[in-house]
């Protein structure tokens, strides 16, 4: 098993905190609304940039640098590092 952990940037997290703990909570960050446009239903995420910006971080495309140490490298992103991708086929 390989893990791989990442801090995301504030910039990106910052609207899906829980506020009663001050804590990142990923079910708000994906939070998502039922539209009816006819039929049939569909939903969209209610903080759709953020979650484009960390779909486009995790493929290596965005990285901010709020908060992070970055030194002079850039951290191997798991989908945009050749070396990773063949531990990527079960991923969550």
């Amino acid at each position: 098993m390989v893990m791989l952990t990442y801090k995301v940037p504030d910039s990106i997290t910052a609207n899906a905190v829980n506020e009663g703990y001050d804590e990142f909570d990923i079910n708000e960050f994906f939070r998502a609304e039922t539209i009816e446009k006819g039929k049939p239903k569909f939903a969209r995420f209610i903080y759709k940039d953020d979650v484009q910006k960390w779909i486009k971080m995790i493929q290596g495309n965005y990285m901010p640098v709020d908060g992070l140490k970055l030194g002079t490298e850039r951290p191997p992103m798991p989908f945009s590092d050749v070396t990773l991708l063949n531990v990527l086929s079960h991923t969550l």
